[in-house]
């Protein structure tokens, strides 16, 4: 009877080649987690800022300039008063874009407000 101890070659380079197949899954999985995070904290963050700008003008429709930028956010909103959109009321448009990986991305927020006749 021979005593073995440790590993042999082929063991070794057997378990090599399974960590090479399943090392890179992990590291695209982290990727991906990492990508999905940071787009998801940039689209929160413009949602607030939409949602900020929206309470602005709601209170006060002329205090802010039609566009503007606060990084890595632009914005712009509009105000309108156009046929299909009930009497009394003034629909705010806010519009706020970025870039992400190339590409632009937006959110747009609508609200009404009442005026007065």
């Amino acid at each position: 009877m021979s005593n073995r101890n440790g590993f042999s070659l082929v063991e070794i380079i057997v378990v090599l080649a399974i960590l090479a197949m399943i090392v890179p899954i992990f590291l695209l999985v982290a990727a991906h987690t990492v990508n999905l995070n940071n787009e998801a904290r940039l689209r929160s963050g413009a949602t607030l800022l939409a949602e900020g700008l929206a309470e602005e003008l709601l209170a006060e429709a002329g205090s802010l300039p039609p566009t503007g930028e606060q990084a890595p956010y632009t914005w712009t909103w509009q105000l309108a008063t156009e046929a299909g959109i009930p009497t009394g009321l003034q629909e705010i448009t806010v519009r706020v874009t970025w870039q992400y990986r190339g590409k632009t991305r937006e959110v747009q927020l609508v609200t009404y407000r009442q005026v007065s006749p």
